[in-house]
Parts: C-alpha cells; sequence; structure tokens
C-alpha cells in the first residue's frame, strides 16, 4: 500500500531529523524503534518476510517483499494508523534509511564500533590507542 499523500510530510521530517540527530530514536519491542513526541510516539520496524528474495524474484509487487512501516501511537501506546513503503516504491528507500539509522544510533551504534576497533587494535597489532569518542548528534560536547 503506498504511502497517503498526508504521510509524506512525516516521512520526510522523519528522515531529516534522523538524519540530522535531532530525533532521539529508543529502542521498541520486535527490532523497531521509537521516537517520543510529547506524548505521541512514531514506532519504525523493517519486515522482510521469509524467502522474500524468491518471491521478489517471481514478482516485482508480491505481497511478500521487506517493507518497513511506519505506526503512529497516542499517549497509551495504542496505534492510531499505520503506513508501509515496500520495495520498489518511492518512499522505501527513504524510510529505510530512516529505520537502519535510528536503530544503530539507539543501540549506541558510535560507541560499539569504537570499541570494537581498539579491541581489533590491541588483538591484531598489539598497540593501545585510547578511541577519540564523537559526541552524539544535537550534543553540545565537543570531540
Amino acid at each position: 500500500m503506498p504511502i497517503p499523500p498526508r504521510f509524506d510530510a512525516i516521512c520526510q521530517m522523519l528522515f531529516d531529523g534522523t538524519n540530522s540527530g535531532k530525533l532521539q530514536w529508543k529502542e521498541g519491542a520486535d527490532d523497531s524503534v521509537i521516537v517520543d513526541l510529547d506524548g505521541s510516539s512514531i514506532r519504525v520496524r523493517e519486515r522482510q518476510p521469509p524467502g522474500w528474495i524468491a518471491s521478489l524474484l517471481k514478482s516485482e509487487n508480491g505481497p511478500d517483499q521487506p517493507e518497513v512501516e511506519v505506526q503512529l501511537l497516542n499517549e497509551k501506546g495504542l496505534v492510531i494508523d499505520v503506513f508501509s513503503a515496500r520495495i520498489g516504491e518511492g518512499a522505501f528507500t527513504a524510510l529505510s534509511e530512516v529505520f537502519r539509522t535510528a536503530r544503530y544510533r539507539a543501540r549506541g551504534g558510535d560507541q560499539k564500533l569504537t570499541e570494537i576497533e581498539a579491541a581489533l587494535r590491541l588483538r591484531v597489532t598489539g598497540a593501545v590507542a585510547l578511541p577519540k569518542l564523537r559526541p552524539p548528534p544535537g550534543s553540545t560536547e565537543k570531540a
């Protein structure tokens, strides 16, 4: 189902706010991410049904294609509305990037990569180098 026109602005603001670091995402259940917005929230998740590659080869518009789902939630966490985009639809690429970037940030991706890099450097080269941590997006701290 294509994204209704009234949600185009929401998709664009999710994309812009996520990439600029102005939206503070947190982990949700079922590999989703959630951003709280003054009593309401938005949950985003990516769904890839089993065997989606095979179905993709059979039909470009089949029902088993990967999709990104956006849920608008009220203050009680109940779903108000849902929209989604499947691969090949205009909003899929942007919403997929929103989901992946938000999940990365919600899980502390930059910090974890710094730790992994330091552990690999120590194990491979024996060198101990203190990593330079970057402050989170939107922070007033300087690196």
